[in-house]
């Protein structure tokens, strides 16, 4: 139910306000909803009233902290990892899912719900309890293009728990906490993690008890002046000073622009003259260069010399959809992240638990990744760029690095060995079997590829009640 409350919710929210999309790289370039106005329209919507919590968020106001020698950047940004205030952001973003309560359509979620009135770089935002995890960033979809300036200026926290700590989860917190609601995420700078293959920065953090005026600590009945841990909340002999903090500059560039409207009117002048020579030169330059920009570069772009190869996936983490994305070679990206679903399934696993999904792919690709909805939000595995034709993938998790790795395998086809009206494909036929045709019928769940083909036990060609019938009266001894 939580599930089709999400997708009806997606539709309403992406009709109404449009939510930032793939061709948008903030969320302050178009009528993006604040957290309070998603929540106020699911209210409208549903007719309930949604429970919020409050979380607080520092955003970095300057450099991030240094990267490590085994981390890498293009040089044009220097030994640091891109700021969160830059020419493309000037304001937080806050992005969560699967809660079921006006959960974003589209990264970069929505805007906070408010600034502090001591700090204009802490932000807060109301969301519904319901949610479990959330990410902060700095409002900008910075795309999958890697070659334009906006792709660096993205960033964001890690994935970031927003129920409480467990006794034991965090070092700073040994006895745990009882929630987060109140309480502050501040950025660690010298937890800063750029992606080797995306070249994508993640922040990780920590959370802290709010005492108001930006100061926050570790304890739940601090003091600002006894308890707060802000560096720049203090003076060189350590004292507490509450400093009046300030926005960095860069959104000032627009200042600037207003002023180029009164010196535009003179242009005029002077472009009567252009359209004297214009006439002239077109017809000869367009004619010369129109025809020949398609011609080199649609041979390139032809599918067809590419060729393809056969990838498998083992839904191990057993996702109620998969997607994947692939991009780089001839042809580009599938499609916007996170790809397309797969629905090809041509069998189990060899202990007979996982599907194997099957995707053909060009040849060329550089690489792939593989998500779905879990039961803790989206997972996504690490890109897989050591592609294997006829190989088959699953996903696996590392405690090292805290990463989904994936793991390989030959996958040899093997025709299926499922008697007809065993749908579930377990072997033998059952109520169950019956029990998912009717699903089917009544679109709850959806048979494909395989199954779809057992379902049809009358061999009629069509998958109907009749068939569900027929494996009941097989069952009850009546045929």
């Amino acid at each position: 139910m939580k599930k089709l409350i999400s997708i009806l919710l997606a539709v309403v929210m992406l009709t109404s306000c449009l939510v930032v999309g793939v061709s948008a790289y903030s969320v302050t370039e178009q009528d993006v909803f604040t957290c309070d106005e998603a929540i106020e329209e699911h209210e409208l919507l549903y007719g309930e009233e949604v429970e919020t919590k409050k979380f607080y968020f520092l955003m970095p106001n300057g450099k991030n902290g240094e990267l490590g020698d085994d981390e890498t950047i293009p040089e044009s940004l220097g030994k640091f990892a891109p700021t969160w205030y830059n020419k493309d952001a000037s304001t937080a973003g806050i992005y969560w899912w699967d809660s079921g309560v006006a959960d974003p359509v589209a990264w970069a979620g929505y805007l906070p719900s408010g600034v502090d009135e001591n700090d204009p770089n802490i932000y807060y935002a109301n969301v519904p309890t319901a949610v479990t995890t959330i990410v902060w960033n700095n409002g900008v979809d910075g795309g999958m293009d890697s070659t334009l300036d906006i792709y660096y200026s993205a960033a964001q926290s890690v994935n970031i728990g927003a129920e409480y700590y467990d006794p034991g989860e965090s070092d700073n917190y040994p006895d745990g906490t009882e929630t987060f609601d109140g309480m502050i995420y501040v950025i660690d700078p010298d937890l800063v993690s750029i992606n080797e293959l995306s070249l994508k920065q993640t922040c990780g953090g920590e959370w802290y008890y709010y005492y108001g005026n930006g100061c926050y600590g570790f304890n739940p009945d601090g003091a600002q002046d006894v308890d707060c841990l802000r560096d720049d909340h203090h003076d060189a002999d350590g004292n507490h000073v509450v400093l009046e903090q300030e926005k960095p500059t860069f959104p000032t560039e627009v200042e600037t622009e207003a002023t180029e409207p009164e010196t535009e009117p003179t242009e005029p002048e002077t472009e009567p003259t252009e359209p004297e020579t214009e006439p002239e030169t077109e017809p000869e330059t367009e004619p010369e260069t129109e025809p020949t920009e398609p011609i080199p570069t649609e041979p390139e772009t032809e599918p067809t010399p590419v060729g393809t190869m056969t990838i498998y996936f083992e839904n191990n983490w057993m996702w109620p959809e998969v997607y994947a994305y692939y991009w780089g070679g001839a042809n580009g990206e599938n499609a916007p992240e996170p790809g397309e679903v797969v629905t090809e399934i041509v069998g189990k696993n060899g202990d007979g638990v996982y599907d194997i999904y099957k995707i053909e792919v060009p040849a060329d690709i550089e690489g792939i990744i593989f998500s779905g909805e879990g039961g803790y939000g989206r997972d996504t595995s690490d890109p897989v760029t050591d592609l294997k034709d006829g190989y088959c993938y699953y996903m696996t998790w590392s405690d090292a690095t805290q990463s989904k790795p994936c793991e390989s395998y030959e996958y040899i086809p093997v025709e299926p060995q499922f008697d007809l009206g065993d749908v579930d494909m377990d072997g033998h036929i059952s109520i169950m079997d019956a029990t998912e045709i009717q699903m089917h019928i009544a679109q709850i769940y959806i048979l494909e590829g395989t199954a779809l083909g057992l379902a049809d036990y009358d061999g009629d060609g069509d998958v109907t009640v009749l068939d569900a019938t027929a494996i009941q009266r097989k069952l009850a001894r009546l045929d």
